[in-house]
């Protein structure tokens, strides 16, 4: 069964842009924010949210995020 984030700011080339995240396989995929949702899928609502997509804790730094 695949998984899905919707509504939240995916940090990517450098920002963050809303996005969907599809987790398939232990695999992310990045989609457009309007990507159809498959039937039956889990769905976790990231709005009001940063998604930071291999960072490893909130204790990680980067020197380009300007959260």
């Amino acid at each position: 069964m695949s998984r899905y984030i919707v509504n939240g700011e995916v940090y990517i080339e450098h920002r963050f842009l809303k996005k969907t995240i599809k987790i398939e396989d232990g695999k992310l995929i990045i989609l457009p924010p309007d990507a159809p949702i498959e039937d039956g899928a889990e769905v976790y609502n990231a709005a009001g949210k940063k998604v930071v997509p291999g960072f490893i804790d909130v204790h990680t730094w980067c020197s380009r995020c300007r959260c």
